[in-house]
């Protein structure tokens, strides 16, 4: 066989196998971009998540024990309402933070898969303890209609405009933590959903 068309081959071979090396840093660079596209999706849900369980979690143990010393509420409706706020924010935390990040680290194909079940799971959590804010709710307006034994109660005697003011207060807490909790819900996921949209439009 002729030199030239051996070199010719050598040089060829050499030219694809630097056109593959490319093509896969390529592929390897844009794999990066895209997961840190997608983490950054998560970003919002994951700063909640971690807002939730390290700043409203112990913020509400103090408001509601405070509530129990000042106001009179019942140990029971105190405790109950302190575990729910406890293992809702750690249910977000867990799927925010952990689950996920877990997903989206892993093969696409089934992220895409997880992320639809996470979005469906977080759908039932928000209904699901939405109906328990209400009853709970319901018990400790309930409660401010007959309780008197609190701090206030005691330098102020049975006064009907306290007795009011503390349902108002009650009524007016459960409009803005619904608003909020209603966004925080639609924003995360909503960019789940994006997530989701974005890995099925590149397997196109």
């Amino acid at each position: 066989m002729n030199p030239n068309n051996n070199n010719e081959l050598e040089t060829m071979r050499e030219q694809l196998q630097a056109l593959k090396q490319k093509i896969d840093s390529q592929d390897i660079v844009n794999e990066r971009l895209l997961r840190s596209t997608l983490k950054g999706k998560n970003a919002f849900g994951s700063g909640y998540g971690k807002m939730a369980i390290f700043l409203l979690v112990p913020l509400a143990i103090i408001i509601w024990i405070f509530c129990r010393y000042m106001v009179g509420f019942s140990w029971p409706l105190v405790i109950v309402i302190i575990l729910g706020c406890v293992l809702d924010a750690a249910l977000d935390f867990h799927l925010t933070n952990h689950l996920i990040p877990r997903a989206l680290n892993g093969d696409l194909v089934s992220a895409a898969r997880q992320m639809k079940d996470i979005n469906s799971f977080i759908k039932k959590q928000y209904i699901v303890g939405l109906t328990l804010v209400l009853g709970v709710m319901v018990w400790a307006f309930c409660e401010s209609l007959t309780i008197n034994e609190g701090f206030l109660w005691r330098i102020t005697g049975d006064s009907q405009s306290l007795r009011y003011g503390l349902c108002a207060g009650l009524v007016m807490g459960t409009i803005i933590g619904g608003i909020s909790s209603l966004y925080i819900f639609k924003k995360i996921t909503r960019n789940n959903s994006e997530i989701v949209e974005l890995i099925e439009s590149i397997q196109q």
